[in-house]
């Protein structure tokens, strides 16, 4: 019996990704660190209205919520989209086949600059947290829940972690574009804080991004060793949406709690076959799903040897393959852009 088919507002992380865009807007409007001038023609109700009476007081309430209205709509419509952008590998000559497609990748006119986060922009530093007794509490505490709003309302979400002091990796397609406002968290860093996008990924294939987060030099962050091979044991960490969007903690950040972070997700596998093309990829069989973009490919040691980027189905079946990019390609990246990655030998 073929399966019916849901409509995408029926799906459950369609609503899920609208409230959390939504949380996201309240906090980047309201937020002190980031708070921007409201342009002329902004909607009325981002900007501060002169306090009135009586029936003017009313207009001025419907304008307010009317505008209101439309920017919810707007948001909507946007991520009836998939709201994480997981990239899907298929070719027109054969959907079977496992090839990045490098056309979806963005390619902005030009780069972001790459400077240090305006220190009149930092948060306070966070608490050092107490030091990782093993490799779970390692991945609890670097790595990072991403959400970020376009220009034109379009929300994306994502994993990420970190490979230095106060520096995060993820793929660009999480972040989308370099106008990108981003929030960056996690349990370790008492809940969500800004982020500043350093450095977006052009080459074709390439699937990267940096950001750099104030006040969360504390954290650790993971060793990047060469690369991987056939068989070996794998695990996969970050945010996938099947599982987080059922965490009380989203749903508290959902309502406007920025001291809430999710739980980050762990699933293992192996490494199924490295294909050395161009880019090469690592496909595993690690569970990945919307959400988990971003996020990094752990060998047994608690050393990144990827970071997971997509999903490939086959048309004429349920299977499915998991894809990470390797961690020789990201650490090159890094460097490129003045962070060195910690090599590992394990």
């Amino acid at each position: 019996m073929a399966e019916q088919k849901k409509p995408v507002w029926a799906k459950p992380y369609v609503w899920v990704a609208l409230g959390v865009a939504l949380g996201l807007l309240v906090f980047l409007l309201t937020s002190n660190t980031n708070r921007q001038p409201v342009a002329s023609g902004a909607p009325a109700a981002l900007a501060p209205q002169p306090v009135a009476e009586g029936g003017e007081a009313l207009a001025i309430q419907r304008a307010r919520n009317q505008a209101l209205q439309e920017e919810v709509e707007r948001l909507e419509k946007a991520l009836l989209e998939d709201p994480c952008k997981v990239l899907r590998m298929l070719e027109e000559e054969d959907p079977r086949n496992t090839s990045l497609n490098p056309g979806v990748l963005p390619k902005p006119e030009s780069g972001p600059s790459g400077a240090a986060p305006n220190p009149s922009e930092a948060l306070p530093p966070i608490t050092p947290p107490k030091p990782p007794s093993n490799v779970g509490e390692l991945l609890e505490q670097s790595t990072v829940f991403i959400l970020t709003l376009q220009p034109d309302g379009k929300a994306g979400a994502g994993s990420g972690f970190f490979v230095a002091p106060g520096v995060v990796v993820t793929n660009a397609h999480v972040v989308g574009g370099d106008a990108a406002k981003i929030i960056v968290g996690n349990q370790a860093m008492g809940g969500m804080r800004p982020g500043q996008l350093a450095a977006l990924s052009k080459e074709q294939g390439y699937d990267f991004a940096i950001i750099k987060v104030p006040g969360t030099q504390s954290l650790p962050y993971l060793r990047i060793t060469g690369g991987a091979k056939r068989t070996d044991r794998i695990s996969a960490w970050g945010f996938p949406f099947f599982i987080t969007g059922d965490d009380p903690k989203l749903q508290a950040l959902i309502k406007g709690d920025m001291s809430a972070a999710p739980e980050v997700v762990y699933s293992e596998g192996v490494v199924s076959v490295v294909l050395e093309r161009q880019p090469p990829i690592i496909v595993h069989t690690a569970s990945l799903s919307q959400g988990n973009s971003g996020g990094p490919l752990i060998n047994d040691a608690g050393v990144v040897v990827g970071i997971n980027t997509l999903i490939t189905k086959a048309s004429e079946s349920y299977s499915q393959s998991s894809v990470a990019l390797p961690g020789k390609d990201l650490a090159a990246f890094m460097k490129a852009h003045g962070v060195e990655a910690t090599p590992s030998d394990k």
